[in-house]
């Protein structure tokens, strides 16, 4: 049985290193392209896929897909279980919960969607770079088999941002939900310096879902988000953390 090539979009610099890569043949053109909308995404992953990933890609006959939310089985909770990786504040003490959110809102609705797109049997690019190998594992489906591109060329996230640039576009953007957790007070700084909007989202998140689950925060200081990053803009180093994040290929 054919396996198909599926090219699962992430937004980040390795996505657009590999949109490079197939717009140039040095990798096949997938069967399918797809980016799994979170309904959380930045706005800014948005603009650089319409602005640069597209537009090149239709020139060589490929389109990314965007599978919307809904083939996600669940939204911010399973059942009572709050999904994001939040800091929790339970007995006084800072904790960290795992991150859930990611596979059930992209890996398990992009795979929904190849069901229905009738994909029995395929091979999913992940875009993760030589410097990430320790983020490679193995699918725990059979039909759908993780494969990684940038690896099989001994491509580094620095290599991929050369190939950005040489190929003519800016800098691509990190490419995560704008409530993510994982980010560190520079991403905080830039959501709300160049994305006011999608920073007063995320507050509004917060705040929302903290009236049913008290003990959860987005910053690492378990304090309001707004307030948080003014106290670490007025005491630089006070919260602030790695700003690798998740979900940036």
């Amino acid at each position: 049985m054919k396996r198909d090539i599926v090219w699962s979009y992430g937004g980040g610099t390795q996505s657009a290193a590999i949109a490079v890569l197939v717009i140039k043949g040095i990798l096949p053109k997938p069967d399918y392209a797809a980016i799994a909308d979170t309904s959380y995404e930045m706005s800014e992953t948005w603009e650089y896929l319409e602005a640069y990933v597209q537009p090149a890609l239709s020139k060589v006959g490929v389109k990314i897909e965007i599978v919307p939310h809904t083939y996600s089985s669940y939204d911010l909770y399973q059942n009572d279980y709050l999904l994001l990786p939040t800091y929790t504040t339970i007995n006084g003490h800072i904790g960290k919960k795992p991150t859930r959110c990611s596979g059930f809102w992209k890996m398990k609705a992009i795979r929904r969607w190849l069901r229905q797109q009738g994909v029995q049997q395929c091979d999913t690019w992940l875009g993760i770079s030589t410097d990430e190998f320790q983020r490679m594992k193995q699918s725990d489906k059979k039909w759908n088999r993780n494969t990684y591109p940038l690896i099989d060329l001994r491509i580094s996230r620095n290599d991929c941002y050369q190939i950005v640039s040489e190929f003519g576009w800016k800098k691509p953007p990190t490419s995560h939900c704008y409530m993510c957790p994982n980010q560190g007070l520079d991403g905080w700084r830039y959501l709300r310096k160049y994305y006011p909007g999608d920073f007063d989202k995320a507050v509004q998140l917060e705040h929302s879902f903290r009236l049913r689950s008290p003990y959860d925060w987005l910053h690492r200081s378990g304090k309001p988000l707004d307030v948080a990053v003014n106290m670490a803009e007025e005491s630089p180093g006070l919260f602030d953390i790695c700003d690798s994040g998740y979900c940036v290929t």
